[in-house]
Parts: structure tokens; C-alpha cells; sequence
């Protein structure tokens, strides 16, 4: 008979110890490309699952730059399986410059659309359908081109 006591309290401890948990990515930073400079050439950042989430704020952050940047590209790719990635369609993309800030005027779903060197910017928008998984990827070039930025998400 004890034992059948001490098994629910084990269930109950174990179900508000569940409870009191917080979210596995509630409000958690998610780094899809972590700070540091990049040269030219197309790369992509760690494939990232988000869970559940399906609503993200993204941002880059470009904080230096050096060289002739002809292209500087960056997307949010999401994928259902990990493995065939296409890009999110982003909604509310804002570019924040030294030089001033606004919504993008473009029609692409890039993140970063640039065709000089950008030294300090902060490019964000929110994405609102998703797949599983997510990653950055990038295009850089131009001659000695350099640029160094971050890219990551918040999931709302």
C-alpha cells in the first residue's frame, strides 16, 4: 500500500516541477550567426530547431566593415526536414543606419541587401511563418571585402 502512495506524489512532484518550468525557447536569444568578420564568399550559419515557435523577431547586426563590398547579402532560410532550405518570408523589415532608418523599399526577402561596405547598421523584421528549422546564411562581394555582423532571433 505505501508504494502506491509514493508513486502519484512522485507523479505530482514531477508534474509541477513540469508546470513551474519555463518554455524551452520563450523569449530565448538564438544565435544564428554569432559575431565576427567575414570575407567573401556564400556561407551559411548553424541549422537551428525552434520548437513550437512560430512567430520570430530577427535581427543583424553589422558593427564594422572594411574593404570594396559590392554585395552584401543576408537571409533567414527555414526548412521543414533540416535538410532542403528555402527563405522565410519576412514581414515589417526596418534598416537602422548611421545615416537614418526606415523600411526596407525593396521587394526581396533578404534580411541585409546592401551594395557597399557597411561599417554600422542594424537590420530587423519579424517573421511570422515558419518551418521546423531555421538558419542565416550570406553573400559577400567585392574586392578585399569584409564585414562583420550577427545575426539572431527571438522567439515571440
Amino acid at each position: 500500500m505505501r508504494y502506491r502512495r509514493i508513486a502519484p506524489l512522485a507523479a505530482l512532484a514531477a508534474a509541477i516541477a513540469l508546470a513551474l518550468a519555463s518554455p524551452v525557447m520563450a523569449q530565448e536569444k538564438i544565435t544564428l550567426h554569432a559575431l565576427g568578420a567575414k570575407g567573401a564568399g556564400n556561407a551559411t550559419g548553424a541549422a537551428i530547431n525552434i520548437g513550437l515557435s512560430r512567430n520570430l523577431a530577427v535581427q543583424a547586426r553589422v558593427t564594422a566593415g572594411s574593404g570594396t563590398v559590392t554585395t552584401f547579402d543576408v537571409w533567414v532560410e527555414c526548412s521543414l526536414d533540416g535538410t532542403n532550405f528555402g527563405e522565410c518570408a519576412l514581414d515589417d523589415r526596418v534598416e537602422a543606419t548611421t545615416t537614418g532608418a526606415g523600411p526596407f523599399t525593396d521587394n526581396t526577402i533578404k534580411l541585409v541587401a546592401e551594395t557597399a561596405v557597411t561599417t554600422s547598421a542594424v537590420y530587423s523584421a519579424r517573421i511570422t511563418s515558419l518551418s521546423l528549422v531555421i538558419r542565416a546564411r550570406w553573400n559577400i562581394a567585392g574586392t578585399t571585402p569584409s564585414e562583420t555582423f550577427e545575426v539572431v532571433a527571438y522567439p515571440k
